[in-house]
């Protein structure tokens, strides 16, 4: 069996899977603060260890380095910790559980899945930023994230379509507390919303994505601190004072203004990247949405549709994702 670790910053989910990617075992602990506690609820869930054969962990951002599924020693978790400045919600937590899991399953391989990886060979257009080459060189570009998710969506699209994944052309939706989108040609993505950090692209829960950096400069001048605009008072928090997006929701249809607002710009920055991505893939086989936001209330899809007619010209399919079903499939692969 191969047991999928996916941990953020409140919450431990877990998979079980066979080496036939049947589900044996899945769930979700919530947590405080201490990972180790929670992770030790996740063993008495699944019973017997022995049964573990391999263990795969979700990282978010792999950088250049890591662009494939990677054994996990003492050493790589030690040049992965120089990475976490990268992806501060996310990576920090990623190896806590890391080191959790190593040291209560400790007589079996563990592998790190990235995040960044599926976007490791995007075209130099949609890695660059233009700046100095001299930035590129030394690692400054677009990596991308949600990877794990937008391939299994892309994998499930496939399937669905009864179509080849090298024959699929699609927009996917990762909309949930992180959001992003992607441009997939011919199972390939050739662009995604997310860059350098998972800071770009969407509105999201707690960042406020794409922005002028002008503005930024402006406001570290006046002594505000940027790091916590952009990766905790930004988005729906900074301009509604929640990340629960069901208030949001609830208070959209109570028709209260700032909520009003807030939702209408969310909607506008997801139809403004499927419109561009639409225009640079020229035909699209369908756009698919997924995340928590994507795939569950259909209000924001429908709201979507309702505003914004050219969403209603595209082929429109919604399909849970399951990062802990695509770790898994990167694992098996690896034995």
């Amino acid at each position: 069996m191969i047991l999928i670790l996916n941990i953020g910053s409140t919450s431990i989910k877990f998979g079980l899977y066979d080496t036939n990617e049947r589900e044996i075992n899945r769930g979700v602990f919530e947590y405080d603060q201490d990972i180790a506690t929670s992770f030790k609820e996740v063993l008495r869930e699944i019973g017997n260890l022995d049964l573990i054969e391999a263990v795969g962990h979700r990282v978010v951002h792999g950088a250049e380095r890591y662009t494939e599924p990677t054994e996990l020693t003492s050493e790589i978790i030690e040049d992965l910790e120089d990475l976490s400045e990268l992806a501060p919600l996310h990576n920090p937590y990623n190896l806590k559980g890391i080191t959790a899991a190593r040291k209560w399953l400790p007589d079996v391989p563990h592998y790190a899945v990235f995040d960044t990886a599926f976007f490791s060979d995007l075209p130099q257009r949609s890695q660059m930023y233009p700046i100095a080459f001299s930035y590129y060189e030394k690692g400054i570009k677009r990596y991308g994230f949600h990877g794990l998710s937008h391939q299994y969506i892309m994998e499930e699209t496939a399937k669905q379509l009864g179509k080849d994944v090298d024959k699929l052309t699609i927009i996917t939706c990762h909309l949930g507390g992180g959001a992003s989108i992607t441009a997939i040609e011919k199972g390939k993505p050739i662009d995604t919303s997310m860059g350098f950090t998972p800071q770009e692209g969407l509105m999201m829960m707690t960042r406020p994505g794409d922005i002028d950096p002008g503005l930024l400069v402006h406001l570290s001048k006046t002594g505000v601190d940027i790091e916590d605009v952009i990766t905790h008072n930004g988005g729906f928090k900074g301009m509604l004072h929640t990340t629960d997006y069901k208030e949001v929701i609830e208070n959209v249809k109570k028709n209260l203004p700032h909520a009003v607002i807030a939702f209408e710009l969310y909607l506008y920055r997801i139809v403004k990247y499927i419109g561009s991505y639409s225009a640079v893939l020229n035909t699209v086989d369908a756009v698919v949405f997924s995340g928590a936001i994507g795939s569950g209330d259909p209000f924001t899809v429908d709201s979507l549709k309702k505003k914004y007619p050219f969403i209603k010209s595209q082929k429109i399919l919604t399909i849970p994702t399951n990062e802990e079903v695509s770790i898994a499939r990167r694992v098996i692969e690896c034995l």
